[in-house]
Order: structure tokens, then sequence, then C-alpha cells
């Protein structure tokens, strides 16, 4: 019988795969229109952009995160810091990759970790454009799709 503290930790995983999937996705919609974006520079840095889309796909996994574990804190690259010392610790790149993103390039993907108690204990990467999954719980091997990723 699995402990009460790893029953939450595998709902955090299978959210966190479920919201990779669904943000990524949410973001792909933006990509197709990704001419019509609006888009501003963070500070002075010219190469540093975010858009609209990374706005609202972060917002969209901020609220479903905040639905399911309110206690649970959240460090978003785009909103900044909920909660930064909560046990649980969400920390989300909507949009990694955002000047490939707004470039038509395929190289982006949303990034997504749990860190509890200081340590990461879960990481999810989705990419949209090739349909990948790589997701990793500490202690049950990493995954792309539904298969194990495994050391050549």
């Amino acid at each position: 019988m699995q402990s009460q503290e790893s029953e939450a930790l595998q709902a955090r995983y299978r959210l966190a795969c479920e919201l990779a999937k669904a943000g990524a996705e949410l973001a792909f919609e933006y990509y197709q229109q990704r001419e019509a974006l609006t888009v501003d520079h963070k500070g002075d840095d010219l190469q540093d952009v975010v858009s609209v889309a990374d706005k609202r796909v972060e917002a969209f996994v901020k609220q479903r995160i905040q639905s399911a574990f309110p206690q649970d804190g959240f460090l978003g690259e785009e909103s900044g810091a909920r909660l930064p010392d909560a046990r649980v610790l969400w920390v989300v790149d909507p949009i990694d990759g955002t000047s490939c993103f707004l470039n038509g390039l395929h190289t982006w993907c949303l990034s997504l970790a749990i860190v509890a108690d200081g340590e990461p204990v879960i990481g999810v990467v989705y990419d949209p454009n090739h349909r990948e999954l790589f997701h990793a719980l500490r202690g049950h091997g990493a995954w792309l799709n539904d298969a194990p990723i495994r050391p050549h």
C-alpha cells in the first residue's frame, strides 16, 4: 500500500503530465497564429522576448495547479512566484524557446518541474510539434511517451 505522501506525489505527477500536454496544445494554437501575436521585450535585452501566448499559457497552467493544489507554490517565468516557500513548488516555463516559437521553428516546448522540500522530484517536457512527452518521477525512471528512456 502506498503512503499518503507517495499518493499525493503521484497525483501531482499525473496532473503535471496532463498540464504539460494541455498547456502546450494551447500554445500550439497560438503558434499557428504567431504572426499576429503581440511581443514585448523583457528589460533591455532585445533577445529576451515574451508574447501574449507565454502569458496566457502560464495563466492557464497556474490556475489549474492552484485549483488542484492550493497549498502548493508556483514559480512561473512570466508571472513570478506565488508561495515560493511552500513545501511543494511548481516551476513552469510555458513556452521554453519563445524566440524559436515566434520565428516558426519547431524547437520549443512547455517545461514543468516540481520541487518538494528543496529537491526536484518531477520533470515534464511536452513538445507539441512532435507529440513527445518526456517525463520523470524520482525513483521511477524517465519516459518518452509510454516508453522508458534507457541509456545506450
